[in-house]
């Protein structure tokens, strides 16, 4: 991406010839359970699996813990199957987050729950958020991320202008009253 000039990314491209993808969820016992609202959102597209993926945490896990040249062969090998299953006209949906958002200063339930983002930072492979309406529960964003082969921004850029276009852009959280909050999220003992 460095070495191409900013016009390459304003140039238009023929999303009909794309091919999508999504991946439900990373199927990882550490993580939350992907909610059905996120889940929703990303079947738009054909369902695939990595089983390498589903032991991505231990990619994380093992950092720092075991030999490296062994972490850096899973990771090859799960960058290699992205790659070769996208190519250079395919893109991954796949939520952000596995639950709707939660409240401002409210502590997701898993801090594992990153791995939903965190593992495609560990794989460098080109990845963009896009947000997709509100949940209509919380009247809370939603947001899926596309992740493309690696050296393809420009599918990811035109894909998020078209999602942008389509959805209406960032949309300011709605009013949360109180009450609702008062009523719906777990209450935590004071320390």
């Amino acid at each position: 991406m460095a070495n191409k000039s900013l016009d390459y990314y304003e140039k238009e491209l023929d999303l009909s010839k794309l091919r999508l993808f999504y991946l439900e969820d990373l199927d990882v016992l550490i993580s939350e359970v992907l909610h059905d609202e996120q889940r929703n959102v990303v079947r738009l597209a054909q369902k695939v699996q990595f089983p390498l993926m589903n032991r991505v945490w231990e990619l994380w896990a093992l950092t720092g813990y075991s030999n490296e040249t062994f972490v850096a062969s899973k990771k090859q090998k799960l960058r290699d199957q992205l790659n070769n299953l996208l190519g250079k006209d395919g893109i991954l949906l796949l939520p952000i987050w596995p639950t709707p958002p939660p409240f401002h200063h409210i502590e997701p339930f898993t801090p594992w729950n990153v791995l939903y983002t965190l593992l495609f930072n560990i794989l460098g492979c080109p990845a963009i958020a896009v947000p997709v309406g509100k949940s209509p529960i919380t009247n809370l964003p939603l947001g899926v991320q596309f992740i493309g082969s690696s050296f393809n921004e420009e599918i990811l850029i035109a894909m998020a202008r078209f999602m942008e276009k389509s959805f209406g852009g960032w949309v300011k959280p709605g009013y949360i009253s109180p009450t609702f909050v008062k009523n719906t999220m777990p209450v935590h003992d004071e320390i």
